[in-house]
């Protein structure tokens, strides 16, 4: 029941609400078309990793989740947002070991306004989540994939991901064979990520690079967005 009402959630007035595709999605929706056609991104880009649109760059691998019509773009994220609710009842009961618990814990997420927003409409965050928490439940190099492909499908989870390789390196919970698979599969995130274009939006948005170095602004700023 948690399922089906994270789903109808999801879903309703899917073709109206919201209204339009977002300049993000609509960059989605093309360079998925594009690649399905041509192997190439609207920039000639051959199977990108980091999807250039607008000036910056994205994860590419959210385009290669998506189909090319208006609908088929806006139902993969309901159906990304759905499964993680699913995935999050999964992953509270093990950790809470308790499924009244992990129930609950998936009602929050299937009624939280911001994951219902980010399932409505295409953006990376939903997808990285959901291979995240996917990742959360498993071991060993399974585990070691999912986390490395989230963090694919969503940059800011860099630092989650790698402070959390971190914690189980200090628990003794991840030997090196894992922590090898983990590294291997970000060396082309590594590579990239020192290029001047995939940091363009961070270096641009950075909040440390735009506001004076004052402390009481500083602390103003954050509060804000926070």
């Amino acid at each position: 029941l948690v399922v089906l009402l994270a789903f109808v959630l999801r879903v309703l007035f899917l073709d109206s609400t919201p209204p339009g595709l977002y300049v993000d999605e609509a960059a989605i929706g093309y360079n998925a078309y594009t690649i399905s056609h041509t192997g190439r991104d609207e920039h000639g880009h051959i199977l990108p990793l980091f999807l250039e649109s607008y000036g910056t760059f994205t994860s590419g691998l959210v385009v290669y989740f998506v189909a090319v019509q208006d609908w088929s773009l806006r139902i993969t994220p309901v159906i990304l947002g759905t499964l993680s609710v699913l995935v999050m009842i999964i992953l509270a009961s093990k950790y809470l070991k308790s499924m009244r618990d992990g129930i609950r814990a998936g009602l929050i997420l299937a009624l939280a306004p911001s994951h219902v927003l980010w399932s409505r409409a295409f953006y990376e965050p939903t997808l990285g989540l959901l291979l995240f928490l996917i990742s959360l439940c498993r071991s060993g190099w399974v585990q070691m994939l999912f986390l490395s492909l989230s963090v694919y499908a969503y940059q800011p989870l860099r630092l989650i991901s790698y402070v959390y390789i971190f914690i189980l390196l200090i628990q003794k919970k991840l030997n090196l064979k894992d922590l090898f698979i983990f590294g291997l599969t970000q060396i082309p995130m590594l590579y990239l990520s020192m290029q001047l274009g995939p940091n363009s939006r961070a270096l641009d948005l950075l909040w440390w690079n735009i506001i004076p170095h004052n402390p009481i602004l500083i602390i103003r700023e954050f509060l804000s967005q926070y």
